[in-house]
């Protein structure tokens, strides 16, 4: 499976920051793999996904390069906004089906679900790309 779209990158987490970047990027998987491995594997990006806000940390556990993933879903909209019930019922099918894929769900105050998933780089580009089919549905 390939990724259909491309990712949007926002920013570089550095300190325990978010530095933005001055123009956002798009990135295929070869660029984002190319930023990865210009790291050394130690990297912690944040981008849009379909639309959605993820953070990407990339870091070497016993010399192997691991992903962290981490996906907001958001399910509510602005005060007094009227919300869509198409889209929430979309975004609860792809959370399901997520779900159903290993992401570990998390609930957060501000009506969003975080969803969360590790592995080995070499299972990033499926693993984004599942997440971008997903949300097509």
């Amino acid at each position: 499976m390939a990724l259909i779209g491309k990712l949007e990158l926002i920013g570089e987490w550095t300190d325990g920051r978010l530095e933005l970047t001055e123009e956002r990027r798009m990135l295929d998987m070869d660029m984002l793999n190319e930023i990865i491995t210009s790291k050394i594997y130690e990297t912690d990006l944040q981008f849009l996904l379909a639309g959605l806000v993820t953070t990407l940390g990339i870091h070497c556990e016993d010399d192997i390069p691991r992903y962290a993933l981490e996906v907001h879903f958001p399910l509510s909209c602005g005060e007094g906004e009227e919300y869509d019930i198409n889209v929430l019922e979309q975004r609860i099918r792809a959370l399901k089906e997520l779900k159903n894929q290993g992401f570990y769900l998390v609930g957060d105050r501000g009506g969003s679900v975080k969803c969360y998933k590790e592995g080995a780089t070499d299972d990033l580009e499926d693993e984004l790309a599942s997440i971008e089919a997903v949300l097509a549905e």
